[in-house]
């Protein structure tokens, strides 16, 4: 059985914050300090990742959220960042009533580009893939160069780099969390969906393009920030608690 490694902030209305492909709960530390001074904030690292061991496990998506599941807070708040956001829509997909509101950071529906959908190219995410599992260390800032793409925040993607290095995940878990981003496909869901969900997205982001916004159901609320590219937390901190705390 899967146990994700967590920790958990302060007091009050819980909020679980959910990390990307290739990262861990260490990227979302300034914005959960912040947070809980008013809320109980569970970082988790996902299955593979950080501090969370998948063993011989499969990182699928229903796998992983009963993970979860098991050891954050019932009826909180989902926040969850690319490939977190993916988890948190699946959940709100399955178990809309466990969930008091989802809000997803730079997430797309589906990540892959499909005839009538932007996104990245299989032929990419293998490729980095391949790349991270290969030599995770030297590979990644080339990876978080993507992320902050057009955002002159050099500093930031330095001190980025330094988390992420610090636990890097099992290579069993990027393949197999990889597999996920180019199979799911939430596009049709996300019409039907019970639980209040928000869409936060970055201008300038390079993976996941903008311009889908103009694609999704008028039931989703969709924002963006105008300056911000794949990681608007990290890069844009005060202009994103602004916007997350407003919605909370």
């Amino acid at each position: 059985m899967l146990t994700p490694y967590i920790e958990q902030f302060g007091q009050g209305e819980p909020i679980v914050l959910l990390h990307g492909w290739a990262a861990h709960s260490g990227i979302w530390q300034p914005i959960a300090t912040d947070l809980a001074r008013d809320y109980q904030v569970t970082l988790v690292d996902l299955p593979g990742f950080g501090r969370s061991n998948l063993a011989d496990q499969p990182f699928a998506l229903n796998t992983v959220l009963a993970a979860i599941d098991r050891v954050v807070p019932a009826n909180a708040t989902w926040v969850g960042w690319s490939l977190g956001g993916l988890i948190g829509l699946q959940k709100a997909i399955i178990a809309p009533n466990s969930l008091k509101q989802l809000i997803t950071v730079a997430t797309s529906p589906s990540f892959m580009e499909r005839d009538d959908w932007p996104g990245m190219s299989r032929e990419w995410v293998a490729t980095m893939t391949s790349a991270l599992i290969l030599d995770y260390p030297a590979k990644i800032k080339r990876f978080l160069a993507l992320q902050f793409h057009g955002v002159a925040q050099k500093q930031q993607l330095r001190d980025c780099e330094t988390i992420l290095t610090t636990w890097p995940p099992q290579p069993k878990a990027l393949q197999e969390a990889s597999d996920v981003l180019l199979s799911a496909d939430f596009r049709k869901q996300l019409a039907t969906l019970a639980c209040p969900t928000t869409m936060l997205f970055g201008r300038l982001d390079a993976m996941v393009p903008v311009t889908i916004t103009k694609q999704l159901p008028d039931t989703i609320r969709a924002m963006t920030f105008h300056d911000a590219a794949h990681i608007p937390f990290l890069t844009h901190p005060d202009v994103f608690l602004s916007q997350l705390r407003a919605l909370l």
